[in-house]
């Protein structure tokens, strides 16, 4: 076996094959049957099953760019630019689509996300400790986090980390030793971090920024034109120029629909929450509080804060940068909680520091979850556990212990709770009205709990390829909510003929709600009703 070879089994092949078993584990017996549902919840999980069905279909049936569509909010349409999209697995769905269906598509990147997380996350923590199996259990504690575990919940944006820890340290090493190639492949991460999502790219300019200042003050910091251009420029055409589209976008048309900054409880960071296999030991704190899930689950295990409090005793032996993670760790945690201080659901109306960051940089104002930095912490903390265990023998006794003691820990604190399953089928009337020619849809037979249901409507848009009324997305411009406002009344005045003229061919209802009047009845399986408009 040549060198390159061992080299690529120590490296990339050997982690990825632990955390890909781990990942099994913790999500048996899904992983033994991908094809049967996705790997995600039945809220905003159908929205980004839509988001990789929407990126296929308009790059290789319509050839056009992604980030605009009639498909839905027809017929007017409306920007995507807004919209939490993850392009980089859209993208990366055109090739898969090809060979396998949908829903094995979207669960395999689902997959391939944990798994690259733990491969880079390794990488960066290896950087630091310069020892294997420390570095190893770092990766497992960022990819396997709490935080990360618990975005399953239907945020396949926030589950696509894998390039964060990977421009981190190609950023870290260009400031210390730069060189063109490697300027080019932090660019080429950086934009890879935005096709993912506009909070990491943010997050991680801001960590670029804070190791910038890191290596200036402790004079490390190397500067060389030809590096520093090739970085610059590469980063303006690559990953500048969504977010400055967005920006333009949102100065022109203002986009709302977006979450308040809320703020995290401050026991977040250190009890488990909802996402937890073993919830029921902490539902005493978490039960009467006004959390979810995924909003409770950003903890980082007491293994991972006894390895924190070590560090800190400690510092001064874990080397030059060990200080800086622990500055790091502590910031972001603080600023995860939000703008005001929050105890078992109380809001004190204590301000906190990321109201300040938030009044002194505006576009943290745009919809940003504070609870969401704390992947950040996650990083700096899996990165400081990999610093202090690199200090054990493993050659000893003691050294070998409390190393399996740490695994032991991680894996029984982070175990997460059943994973989410979202059904691939759905009511006979999506492929009735697939079968049907080309023609607006208002799927008001899109229902659950009684109530119609936005991610059900653009999960039968995915089955039946129809252009839909209306339509859930991240982020609204003010003039579709203008014109949604318009067909809303439209659509309440039963005003037929000009819903006809609009484009409008089908109106779907359940049939516990037929439509009173003389409206072409097209489908009525006796549980959904296809009536026709024209």
């Amino acid at each position: 076996m040549s060198a390159t070879v061992r080299r690529a089994v120590a490296v990339v092949i050997g982690p990825a094959v632990l955390y890909l078993g781990f990942f099994s584990l913790y999500t048996w017996p899904w992983v033994a049957h991908p094809s049967t549902v996705f790997f995600t919840d039945t809220g905003d999980g159908y929205q980004n099953v839509w988001n990789m069905w929407w990126i296929n279909r308009s790059v290789t049936v319509l050839h056009q760019l992604p980030w605009h569509t009639t498909a839905l909010h027809f017929p007017y349409g409306t920007s995507l630019l807004g919209q939490t999209m993850n392009p980089f697995n859209g993208f990366v769905g055109i090739v898969l689509l090809r060979a396998m269906p949908l829903v094995v598509a979207f669960n395999v990147m689902v997959v391939f996300s944990f798994v690259a997380t733990g491969v880079t996350g390794f990488w960066l923590c290896r950087r630091f400790c310069g020892a294997y199996i420390p570095a190893l259990i770092g990766g497992f504690f960022i990819t396997f986090s709490a935080y990360h575990l618990s975005k399953t919940l239907g945020l396949m944006q926030l589950v696509s980390l894998e390039w964060v820890p990977l421009f981190l340290l190609l950023w870290w090493r260009l400031l210390e030793r730069p060189t063109v190639r490697l300027a080019v492949g932090t660019a080429v991460t950086l934009a890879l971090v935005v096709l993912c999502d506009y909070y990491y790219f943010l997050f991680s300019v801001l960590a670029g920024v804070a190791i910038l200042v890191h290596l200036w003050r402790r004079r490390e910091l190397h500067l060389e034109r030809r590096s520093a251009g090739a970085f610059c420029v590469l980063s303006a055409l690559l990953a500048l120029p969504l977010p400055v589209a967005l920006a333009v976008s949102n100065l022109s048309d203002p986009m709302g629909g977006g979450h308040a900054s809320a703020s995290s409880d401050l026991l977040a960071l250190v009890l488990d929450g909802g996402h937890w296999r073993f919830s029921s030991l902490t539902r005493w704190y978490w039960g009467p509080t006004p959390t979810t899930a995924g909003d409770s689950t950003i903890y980082l295990t007491v293994t991972v804060l006894a390895l924190l409090g070590a560090a800190v005793v400690l510092h001064r032996r874990l080397g030059p940068h060990a200080s800086f993670w622990l500055s790091f760790a502590g910031v972001t945690a603080v600023l995860s909680l939000g703008p005001r201080l929050v105890v078992h659901g109380h809001d004190t109306g204590l301000p906190l520091p990321f109201a300040l960051l938030r009044a002194a940089i505006p576009i943290l104002q745009y919809n940003v979850e504070p609870a969401r930095i704390s992947m950040l912490t996650t990083l700096a903390a899996g990165v400081l556990s990999a610093l202090v265990l690199s200090r054990l023998d493993l050659a000893t006794t003691g050294g070998r212990v409390v190393t399996g003691a740490v695994c032991v820990g991680l894996i029984f604190e982070l175990w997460p709770a059943s994973p989410p399953n979202t059904p691939v089928t759905r009511p006979a009337y999506v492929a009735a009205l697939r079968r049907l020619p080309p023609g607006g849809v208002i799927d008001d037979a899109a229902t659950a709990n009684g109530r119609i249901d936005k991610s059900l409507q653009l999960y039968d848009q995915v089955l039946d390829g129809q252009p839909l009324a209306f339509g859930y997305i991240s982020r609204y411009p003010a003039t579709v909510l203008a014109a949604d406002a318009r067909l809303a009344t439209a659509i309440a005045r039963d005003a037929y003929p000009t819903l006809c003229h609009e484009g409008f061919r089908y109106l779907t209802t359940p049939a516990t709600r037929p439509l009173p009047g003389s409206l072409h009845v097209l489908y009525d399986d006796g549980s959904d009703i296809i009536y026709g408009l024209c």
